[in-house]
C-alpha cells in the first residue's frame, strides 16, 4: 500500500511506517476563480477561531497599525454572534474567543462569522493580504491556497506547510516572531498579486494536482509490475 501527504511537513511527522510506504507530497488544490483580484484595504484571517490558529496575534498587530482586519470562521462550531451566544462558556474556542479576542473587536477589527460562497470569494478577492499568525504545524493549508489562486499573497509564520506554500518575496512574507508579522504587514503591497495568481495556477489548480497524481500512479504501477515479475514462476520443460 503507498500514500500521499498534502506536504513534506505533514510526512515528517508522520509515524515511520507510513513514511516509508508514502511516494511523496502533492499539496491541495482549488479551483481558480474568474474574476480578477481587487484590493479594498483590509486584510483577511480566514479559518477556525481557535488558539492554534493565533488570531489574537493578528489582531493586536491590526490595531497597532491602525489596519482594517476581517476575522472570518467559526467559533467552537458556532457561526455567528446569536450562536456563540448560547454557547457554552467552558468550550475551549469560546474561553480564547471571549479573554484573547473579543477585547480587540471594534475599530480596525471585526468578526464576520463563518462566511461561504460567494460572500467568502468577494472577501477574498477585495483582501489586501490573508493573515495565517500560527501556533502550530499547519499541515495542509487550504486558505492559503485559495488566498493565492484569488491573487491574494499571504502573511503568515513560518510553520508547517507555509514555507512549503509560500514563495517569501514573490508570494507572500513568512515571519518568525510577531514584530516580523507586523512589519510584513505593512510591506504587503510590494507584491504582485498576477504573481500570486500564476503561481497558484502553476501548482494549486486541480489540472496540476491531477497531473501529479497520475505521475504517482504509474509509479506505483509500475512497481507492482516489477514487484510481480520477481514472483513469477517460470515454467521448466518436461522431461522426455
Amino acid at each position: 500500500m503507498f500514500f500521499a501527504g498534502v506536504s513534506g511537513s505533514q510526512l515528517a511527522r508522520a509515524h515511520p511506517t507510513l513514511r516509508r510506504q508514502a511516494l511523496g507530497a502533492i499539496p491541495l488544490a482549488t479551483p481558480m476563480p474568474a474574476e480578477p483580484a481587487a484590493p479594498a484595504g483590509h486584510v483577511l484571517g480566514l479559518g477556525r477561531l481557535t488558539p492554534v490558529k493565533g488570531y489574537d496575534l493578528a489582531a493586536r498587530v491590526a490595531r497597532r497599525l491602525d489596519l482594517e482586519l476581517v476575522l472570518a470562521g467559526p467559533v467552537a462550531g458556532c457561526a455567528g454572534p446569536e450562536e456563540l451566544a448560547a454557547a457554552a462558556p467552558s468550550l475551549p474556542d469560546v474561553r480564547y474567543f471571549r479573554t484573547e479576542l473579543e477585547p480587540h473587536l471594534g475599530g480596525p477589527v471585526r468578526w464576520v462569522g463563518s462566511v461561504g460562497g460567494t460572500a467568502k470569494a468577494e472577501l477574498l478577492r477585495t483582501a489586501r493580504a490573508v493573515v495565517f499568525p500560527l501556533r502550530w504545524d499547519e499541515p495542509g493549508g487550504t486558505a492559503v491556497v485559495e488566498a493565492l489562486a484569488a491573487g491574494v499573497p499571504v502573511v503568515a509564520m513560518r510553520r508547517g506547510v507555509m514555507a512549503e506554500l509560500v514563495d517569501h518575496g514573490v508570494t507572500g512574507w513568512l515571519a518568525d516572531d510577531e514584530d516580523e508579522f507586523a512589519g510584513y504587514l505593512q510591506r504587503v503591497d510590494e507584491l504582485d498579486r498576477q504573481a500570486c495568481r500564476a503561481v497558484a495556477e502553476r501548482r494549486f489548480s486541480p489540472a496540476a494536482m491531477a497531473a501529479r497524481y497520475e505521475t504517482f500512479y504509474r509509479h506505483v504501477l509500475g512497481l507492482a509490475g516489477r514487484r510481480a515479475s520477481r514472483h513469477t514462476t517460470v515454467p521448466t520443460a518436461a522431461a522426455g
